[in-house]
């Protein structure tokens, strides 16, 4: 039998050598590998730490969830706590909230009286002892101005005696409540009643929700305004109702070119109203595309909600500028101001005209006319003053000197009388006189 080879000494040698060789390689790899290792997850760390570092982005950069559909909108309890807290649907503050131009905290532009409207607008029959008590307490009123506006803003707030309607005849001579009076002896509001008797169909502000953006920092619901006006109609011997886009706070009329249908009262309240389906703006909104009311006529606006304390409080409200609108400013040149945009020029200064503004008042509506005469430079939009009859002159720069050196010169403690010239529809002085 043959007998098997063994395997020769200097192979073996060679295979040992090799052997060796590759583990020694091996170790070496494995150690630079756990090295770069070590570095790198250093660098995660490093960049772990700076992600935890970086600053929460603002509100506007978030991404929000925009809600459209109607029934989700109404279902919503937050959204249905949030828009009552604008008014109730209540006339009376829809009026405030519009003639006042908007409005923003930041700004520091959100009138006393129109936080007072809009408190009130929460006050139940409950709060005031029963449907036949002709006052409230000023604490009830102080409890629902926190609820809708921050602490800060809420602690600014002057307890006294305001008006509605900005003694506007459409809607004073057709609502009995045309004011409260504030008593200081025992801290309660009291109902100021004209002698009308208030018309079962009154004409009315009202609002469509069209759609509700909701961020982790803020909640922004749009509207558009559906001005009401009621009438009797001969024609079908029962009472009309005018529906437009849009009231005229310094003429105080409806603007006939805003117009978007006449119907009977009847059909407004069993076609368009919901009263029935717990709408939260009480509007079908599909009914109004089904009976060709064009809402691309409306303006829209948007209330601005901001978080405190995990709650979401009122902070601004203001028109919402379309696409349009937009390209059109971007173009070079002035352009010539429409007359809602007049309209809106006008209101940020008409809402201060009366014969009995505080001094803080005027102060802050010096700071509206610096304002707008600061965004409209080198325009014919320029506001001028006149305080006890002396008028603050120049131009650019010089003109805002003189007019901030009347507002210095304002004595908070004394009322003022305030007046509106308008020239081509739109105001280019106001007048101011100590009382």
């Amino acid at each position: 039998m043959e007998r098997k080879k063994g395997i020769p000494l200097m192979a073996l040698i060679i295979f040992i050598v090799l052997l060796v060789a590759i583990i020694i390689t091996c170790v070496v790899i494995l150690g630079v590998k756990k090295s770069n290792n070590k570095g790198n997850n250093g660098e995660v760390v490093a960049q772990e730490e700076n992600a935890n570092n970086t600053t929460e982005q603002p509100s506007e950069d978030e991404e929000g969830e925009e809600i459209t559909n109607e029934d989700i909108i109404n279902q919503d309890e937050q959204i249905q706590k949030l828009y009552a807290l604008t008014g109730n649907n209540k006339t009376f503050a829809k009026y405030a909230i519009y003639a006042s131009g908007g409005f923003d905290q930041d700004n520091d532009n959100i009138k006393n009286d129109l936080k007072l409207q809009l408190a009130m607008a929460q006050v139940t029959n409950a709060d005031m002892g029963g449907s036949s008590s002709k006052s409230v307490s000023k604490s009830k009123i102080e409890e629902y101005n926190k609820k809708i506006f921050t602490s800060e803003e809420a602690e600014k707030t002057t307890y006294s005696d305001f008006s509605l309607y900005d003694s506007d005849t459409n809607f004073t001579d057709i609502y009995k409540t045309i004011g409260y009076v504030y008593n200081s002896n025992d801290s309660t509001f009291e109902v100021k009643e004209s002698e009308v008797t208030e018309d079962s169909t009154p004409s009315q502000i009202t609002e469509l929700i069209t759609k509700v953006v909701k961020y982790d920092s803020k909640i922004e619901i749009y509207v558009k305004p559906i001005f009401v006006r009621t009438f009797y109609s001969p024609q079908i011997d029962a009472v009309g109702c005018e529906i437009l886009g849009n009231y005229d706070f310094q003429l105080k009329e409806y603007p006939q070119s805003d117009s978007l249908i006449a119907i009977a009262y009847s059909d407004y309240e069993q076609v368009l109203k919901s009263d029935y389906a717990k709408d939260i703006d009480n509007y079908k909104f599909s009914e109004f595309s089904r009976n060709n009311i064009d809402l691309n006529k409306v303006s829209e606006y948007k209330y601005t909600f901001t978080k405190e304390d995990n709650d979401f409080k009122l902070k601004a409200f203001e028109k919402v500028t379309s696409l349009s609108e937009q390209n059109n400013s971007s173009n070079d040149g002035p352009k010539e101001m429409t007359a809602q945009e007049k309209e809106t020029f006008n209101s940020k200064i008409s809402s201060y005209v009366g014969n009995q503004m505080r001094g803080s008042e005027v102060k802050s509506l010096y700071d509206v006319i610096v304002s707008l005469n600061t965004e409209n430079e080198g325009t014919s939009y320029i506001v001028t003053t006149k305080l006890n009859g002396e008028e603050a002159e120049g131009t650019g720069d010089e003109l805002l000197e003189n007019i901030k050196s009347q507002k210095d010169s304002i004595d908070t403690s004394k009322t003022y009388s305030v007046d509106a010239t308008y020239k081509n529809q739109i105001i280019t002085t106001v007048s101011i006189t100590e009382n």
